[in-house]
């Protein structure tokens, strides 16, 4: 069953539907990064939102959404975090992102 719509709730999150209005994901939106959830799957993520961010953020969670309920990714068992601020990037690609 796909997020078919997205409404701003009470407290200012959006929730992804279903087409019967049943509850599929959660996003708390602000700053630089948006967290979400999906009720019927353990844990949580994030997406960076800012310069050099091309893509629709909910059409990515949509998609994430859907590959979990297809089956379609392996979980990772463990959290895996990159720090940029750590990392050797060549100027000209950092420069085209910031």
């Amino acid at each position: 069953m796909p997020i078919s719509k997205w409404i701003l709730d009470d407290v200012g999150e959006l929730i992804g539907l279903s087409e019967t209005d049943e509850m599929l994901a959660s996003v708390k939106t602000g700053g630089s990064r948006w967290r979400f959830f999906f009720p019927k799957h353990e844990g949580n993520g994030e997406i960076k939102i800012g310069a050099g961010c091309d893509y629709n953020p909910l059409l990515l969670i949509e998609k994430m959404y859907e590959m979990l309920e297809n089956d379609d990714v392996e979980i990772p068992s463990e959290f895996i975090e990159i720090d940029a601020d750590e990392e050797d990037y060549d100027s000209v690609f950092v420069g085209r992102w910031e």
